[in-house]
């Protein structure tokens, strides 16, 4: 028996896909089976990258499009009866994103997502300057006009998110609009250093942040998950518009502070 996910790749960037696979060997592993991703060509085929895992990670796994069953996701939230029912091979859909789906092998994910050298070395270079920093991640690109996912205000998420925090520390902002930042008031303190890296030496640095204050993005949840964050503070509202029926509850790890 063998469960697959020939979609990832096609269900959204690199946050996603992390949350995918990590989903897909975690349902594997509790199901005792074995599981598939598609070849590297497939990543991007029916949707515009502008990251992927294979760019960042270097993953060791059986490789090829299946024609399994579909197992569609049935809701946004966690669904237990997964870990254990699954009885034939199958090919999932969806967005999985919950670390319930992963937890119990969590030491295993964290290491398949050890980044290459190449990202690796000169994060570390940057932040040994450093005793402690602060992520703060805002995600503005596609959501500046899709309801269906609220920017959190400077005024009543970050900087309430800092003051919870509250210590003088270095803030490294990472943004898929770098130039908007920059513009902002908020930002002229010299605390404050703008990320303009790509994407994956911007998750590399996250993941090596000891406080981490995430957008509602899967982007910068995975770089307080591998960071083992000492503070991680997530927004309440994570979806809007239509999507604001999503049952977020099993999306925040436990510890988080929801803002």
């Amino acid at each position: 028996m063998t469960i697959s996910f020939n979609n990832l790749g096609n269900y959204g960037h690199i946050g996603n896909q992390m949350f995918q696979y990590a989903s897909l060997k975690g349902i594997s592993k509790s199901n005792n089976t074995n599981f598939i991703i598609p070849p590297k060509e497939n990543f991007g085929k029916y949707y515009k990258l502008n990251s992927n895992i294979d760019d960042c990670f270097e993953l060791e796994c059986e490789r090829r499009i299946t024609n399994f069953v579909p197992c569609i996701e049935k809701s946004f939230s966690f669904d237990r009866e997964l870990m254990t029912s699954v009885n034939t091979d199958v090919d999932l859909q969806g967005y999985f994103q919950s670390e319930k789906y992963f937890l119990d092998i969590k030491e295993d994910i964290k290491k398949d997502f050890t980044f290459k050298q190449d990202i690796l070395n000169p994060s570390l270079d940057f932040v040994s300057q450093y005793d402690e920093l602060i992520c703060l991640h805002i995600r503005r690109g596609d959501y500046v006009d899709n309801p269906n996912h609220p920017i959190p205000s400077l005024d009543s998420y970050y900087k309430v998110a800092l003051s919870i925090i509250g210590k003088d520390l270095p803030v490294l902002v990472f943004s898929d609009d770098p130039s908007w930042c920059k513009m902002q008031d908020f930002f002229e303190d010299d605390r404050f250093l703008i990320s303009e890296n790509d994407p994956y030496l911007d998750l590399c640095l996250m993941s090596l942040c000891h406080y981490h204050i995430i957008s509602n993005s899967s982007f910068s949840w995975w770089g307080s998950w591998l960071s083992d964050s000492k503070m991680t503070i997530a927004p309440k509202n994570w979806f809007g518009g239509q999507a604001i029926s999503n049952n977020t509850s099993d999306l925040y790890c436990s510890n988080w502070i929801i803002l």
